[in-house]
């Protein structure tokens, strides 16, 4: 599976899918999300129960993705579509970033 982001790409570019990463997971994240993309149109990592990073979503929702705007992000498709958790042994994929000061936190915390 080729997955390629971030979700404003050019249309001409092929790809399976898209993720949404803040901040980057690493490769085995990815690649257990993937796989989840192959039958569902939304999967995301999460740990002990909570939604985490990444999110990956399947090619068929770019037109949908490139019109998103504001602070809600993705969520809006997170809830249409059936998404499917991918439980990991990782907290570090709760950390989410927002904000200038959210990335300096994690910085300084090395997160």
């Amino acid at each position: 599976m080729t997955v390629r982001g971030p979700p404003k790409m050019p249309k001409s570019a092929r790809a399976d899918g898209f993720w949404s990463l803040l901040p980057v997971p690493a490769q085995s994240k990815r690649s257990q999300v993937a796989a989840a993309l192959e039958h569902h149109p939304v999967a995301y990592a999460q740990h002990r129960g909570r939604r985490g990073h990444p999110v990956g979503f399947a090619a068929e929702l770019y037109s949908e993705l490139v019109m998103l705007s504001g602070d809600e992000g993705a969520r809006r498709l997170i809830a249409r579509y059936p998404a499917w958790a991918t439980e990991v042994d990782d907290p570090g994929v709760l950390v989410d970033v927002d904000t200038v000061e959210d990335l300096e936190a994690v910085r300084a915390h090395g997160a």
